[in-house]
């Protein structure tokens, strides 16, 4: 008896994980345009999908003379793949602290102004005698009404009150006043080009970014968005020699080293856009000679 009842738990011990097997196979399943994007990704684009998906950021490499293609790639894979942000911090033995910071940053947008209508023309702080009645200072009133700012039953011979009731009394300088613009953001996808070549005091500050998730400029403190990406674009012989201040490098979550023989889809697809939208297609008739103006014969009256 207790040899069958031991077969019996080991029996439905091992139906309960074939059950939990399958659950998680189905929740591991994907939809199937979705797995055919995916699969048609470059490496730099699954790269950057999996730390984004991991939360985590990443170093990749490729040779030295593709730095500069690389960068403009990753990019053009963060902004069109993905519909993120992004930036490309240039590097070098010379960086400081200020540099690095401010180059982490979206540009600053124009502000908007308020004081213009659909035309663009400039709108008058003031009510015009064209707008609606209800908008008019001098609208009539119905009997019995005060037409003044005071009550009806205010005491003679006493000022009267602040203006407390009615519409707020606005002046032509907050009217239109143009908003001052947003403050600078950092990008979704910072990409430190050369970042080893940086001085030491660059890369921690890169470290603190990526513990703290802001930064400290002059003027404010800038937090990081979400998602945020961080990824070194280093130059390297081969996989695997990239490297970055130890501690910094500790937090990258995979390091990639791209082989400048597979291309850059983004870039090549950009380039022969351009090469369609530069030619223009002639017409049959361009060579042909020109045709001299027919000549007409005066008339002469009768």
């Amino acid at each position: 008896m207790a040899a069958a009842a031991a077969a019996a738990d080991d029996l439905h011990h091992q139906q309960q994980q074939h059950h939990q097997q399958q659950q998680q196979q189905q929740q591991l399943q994907l939809p199937p345009p979705l797995l055919d994007k995916i699969h048609s990704l470059s490496d730099l684009e699954l790269a950057v999908l999996l730390s984004l998906i991991a939360c985590e950021h990443c170093l990749i490499s490729t040779e030295a003379d593709s730095v500069d293609e690389l960068a403009d790639e990753l990019r053009l894979v963060a902004t069109k793949t993905f519909g993120l942000t992004s930036v490309i911090v240039n590097c070098h033995a010379h960086t400081t602290l200020d540099d690095f910071a401010t180059a982490l940053l979206l540009p600053p947008s124009s502000p908007t102004n308020t004081n213009t209508n659909a035309n663009g023309r400039s709108v008058s702080p003031y009510r015009s005698r064209n707008d609606a009645p209800s908008s008019s200072y001098f609208q009539p009133h119905p009997a019995g009404a005060s037409t003044s700012a005071t009550p009806a039953t205010a005491t003679p011979g006493l000022k009267p009150p602040p203006h407390s009731s009615g519409n707020p009394i606005t002046t032509p300088s907050s009217v239109g006043a143009p908003h001052p613009p947003p403050p600078a953001q950092i990008a979704n996808v910072v990409l430190a080009k050369h970042l080893d070549r940086a001085p030491r005091a660059i890369q921690i500050q890169a470290l603190e970014l990526l513990r703290t998730r802001r930064i400290f400029t002059r003027t404010n403190v800038h937090a990081a968005p979400k998602p945020f990406l961080f990824v070194p674009v280093l130059g390297a012989a081969s996989g695997g020699q990239a490297r970055v201040t130890p501690h910094l490098n500790d937090w990258f979550y995979i390091a990639h080293w791209h082989d400048p023989a597979d291309g850059f889809a983004n870039l090549d697809e950009d380039a022969d856009n351009d090469d369609n939208n530069d030619w223009e297609p002639t017409d049959d008739n361009t060579n042909a000679a020109p045709q001299p103006p027919p000549q007409t014969t005066p008339t002469t009256p009768p």
